[in-house]
């Protein structure tokens, strides 16, 4: 499995946009800095049903080796972050699944200040890989043992006018490809998502949004279209506990649906606790028709010192589309433990359980189970900089708003 050459070509493109303003006059009077972190985790994984299915479920054990390469520039106005890492999966049982690259992904994160108000950012996404089910982020559906790959780009642009009020535009551009059954060409899916808004403090405690939001489905050379505009409030309760709410109408193919925001996040001293709430609209790699979704997630980290980090995720999810039903129940647990500068040992356990399904009539009870031990090696960087990923242990979880790689200075022990 490989990544095709369109898909090097865009990310190359991009990178080359961004390394642009680092021969900038402005940016060459900045104080900056280049980084390159290379790492490996090696881990055993255990999986009862690799098949991901209600029947059929065979389990197998999994040795993977994952390594990372991820490096960029850092100054005050501008900052560049790639990265490429791989999954090396060797299976004891079934030897038809032994892969050198059966997950693949590589990215780009830029962000640049030209001017005090203004924030410049980019972000672009490659995934392929041979478990499509690792790409439904939104719904956690199962999708079988298929190839899928995943291309995204968001371009975004933040102008604060005052000391109270800023607006910001985006777009996002997501193509979804997926392998038939048997081998043959599977359903693709293109996703256009485009958000004007404006922020404004009312008081120290209270910020008000208005956001419009269009968005275009297409799926093999059918298409849904939704107009979203939102009213949204952001109230800080405490220092530490926040809550923010959105909502408004979605305009939809000649129907009016809601739309539903709600997120509470507290802070710890250690750590954060967070609560989200969104009714909203998806899709499914290889299926038509935009889906209905209902999603409930909790997220718990906590960080006692500087050797452990505990981080607890459960999420469940309702999707509809036409008369069909789905419903996703995810719970995850994640901790590490940092040995030295440049060695952790990782533990995660996965359980998802699937009701029903949006392809074909009939019920669905799909119950997965996966445990992950494993040890992490980083190589000395230049400058001494830990890149740890914004996505978690597990594949499948996205934690960070899109996944990506965020450097930090690194402590030495």
């Amino acid at each position: 499995m490989g990544m095709n050459a369109k898909k090097w070509q865009c990310l190359t493109g991009m990178l080359l946009l961004a390394v642009g303003p680092l021969f900038s006059s402005e940016a060459r009077a900045q104080a900056g800095e280049y980084f390159l972190a290379p790492s490996i985790t090696l881990a055993e994984v255990f999986d009862d049903n690799v098949f991901h299915t209600s029947s059929r479920r065979e389990h197998d054990f999994i040795t993977r080796a994952s390594p990372i390469v991820a490096g960029g520039y850092r100054s005050a106005p501008l900052t560049l972050i790639g990265y490429y890492t791989f999954d090396a999966d060797y299976y004891s049982r079934h030897s038809e699944f032994t892969e050198f690259n059966a997950r693949e992904e590589a990215g780009l994160d830029f962000r640049y200040l030209p001017d005090p108000r203004l924030t410049l950012s980019l972000g672009a996404r490659y995934t392929e890989t041979e478990i499509s089910s690792d790409l439904n982020f939104e719904t956690g559906l199962a999708a079988g043992r298929l190839n899928a790959e995943r291309f995204s780009i968001t371009p975004g642009a933040v102008y604060r006018f005052d000391a109270r009020t800023a607006g910001n535009v985006s777009y996002t551009f997501t193509d979804d490809k997926i392998q038939g059954e048997g081998g043959g060409p599977g359903i693709d899916t293109e996703t256009h998502s485009a958000t004007v808004g404006l922020d404004y403090r009312v008081t120290r405690r209270d910020t008000a949004s208005l956001a419009y939001t269009y968005r275009r489905f297409n799926f093999e050379g059918e298409s849904e279209d939704a107009h979203v505009p939102t009213v949204g409030w952001t109230h800080q309760l405490t220092r530490l506990t926040s809550l923010t709410l959105a909502a408004g109408p979605r305009f939809s193919d000649g129907d009016v649906d809601p739309e539903v925001f709600a997120l509470i996040r507290h802070r710890l001293d250690r750590g954060e606790l967070t609560f989200g709430y969104a009714h909203s609209q998806s899709t499914v790699l290889g299926q038509i028709g935009a889906v209905e979704t209902d999603s409930f997630e909790a997220t718990a980290f906590y960080a006692p010192d500087r050797y452990w980090q505990f981080r607890a995720v459960p999420s469940y999810v309702i999707s509809e589309r036409r008369s069909f039903e789905a419903k996703v129940f995810r719970a995850s647990f994640e901790v590490s433990y940092q040995l030295t500068s440049y060695m952790a040992l990782i533990g995660a356990y996965e359980f998802t359980n699937q009701d029903g399904r949006l392809d074909r009539p009939g019920g669905a009870d799909i119950t997965r189970n996966v445990i992950m031990v494993g040890i992490v090696l980083t190589a000395p960087s230049w400058p001494r900089y830990d890149v740890r990923p914004g996505r978690s242990i597990l594949p499948n979880r996205r934690l960070g708003p899109d996944g990506g790689f965020t450097p930090y200075s690194g402590e030495e022990r």
